[in-house]
């Protein structure tokens, strides 16, 4: 039973101003609390609905640290969080993504992001924002600021081959009912990094998940598993992809 202690300490909390209730829930140890916390009042929803960019920024950089394995597999559990919870406005997750990119294209990761950005770029999509999801893509395509990265020569359109599901992405919405969906390779070449709590496994064959897995990486570019994350990485094969006849947009940033 709920003593009258607690729902007193309940009541005094959400009557708080907001700022104060901003700066609690910012402490908060993951964002994953913080959903819990609001979810259990109306007001301290509309209170963090204001104030969402301020604590999902502070959580978030207090949580995430790039010099560790598990630093790595914390930040990417936490963009994964961010993209998919509705109640995150699309605005303030592009402005998180944004914010994470040159972290991990500091320690020459940023390829571990592109599929977090197609997967940004669906959700803006779904929610009738095409243009903007075009948007996304494109930046990330043409290095546009602070999408810049550094990757193996070995690519196609002067691109990195890991590049490819975001390429596959950015061509259906352009060419709307119009879907590439024949992918193959030399999967034996193919490799994919594997991220877990503790350790980072890089190279790994891409042949060593099963078939389905297969297919959906080579898709989406990330794969997430019991096991860990599933990443294309480092590619090296020259995939070949079967797709629809129209050409990559030429405005935009160069």
């Amino acid at each position: 039973m709920t003593s009258s202690k607690t729902l007193s300490a309940d009541s005094y909390f959400t009557k708080l101003p907001p700022e104060l209730i901003t700066g609690i829930l910012a402490e908060l140890p993951d964002l994953e609390s913080v959903h819990s916390v609001i979810s259990t009042c109306s007001r301290l929803c509309t209170v963090y609905q204001a104030s969402q960019l301020r604590v999902i920024s502070l959580v978030f950089h207090r949580r995430v640290y790039h010099d560790s394995d598990h630093g790595i597999y914390r930040a990417l559990q936490m963009l994964k969080f961010i993209i998919t919870q509705k109640i995150i406005q699309r605005d303030v997750a592009l402005f998180i993504f944004k914010t994470a990119w040159p972290l991990f294209a500091a320690k020459e990761r940023e390829q571990m992001l592109f599929p977090f950005g197609r997967a940004l770029a669906w959700s803006f999509a779904k929610n009738e924002k095409q243009l903007d999801a075009v948007q996304i893509l494109q930046d990330i395509w043409k290095e546009g600021q602070p999408f810049s990265w550094k990757m193996t020569k070995h690519t196609p359109y002067g691109r990195p081959l890991t590049l490819l599901p975001l390429e596959m992405l950015l061509r259906q919405l352009q060419c709307e009912k119009q879907w590439p969906i024949e992918t193959t390779s030399t999967l034996d070449t193919v490799s994919i990094a594997t991220i877990t709590q503790t350790e980072v496994r890089w190279d790994i064959p891409i042949t060593s998940i099963c078939k389905s897995q297969q297919d959906f990486l080579l898709r989406t570019g990330i794969l997430f598993t019991e096991g860990g994350i599933h990443i294309l990485f480092s590619v090296d094969a020259i995939l070949s992809v079967t797709q629809v006849p129209c050409q990559l947009p030429v405005s935009g940033r160069q």
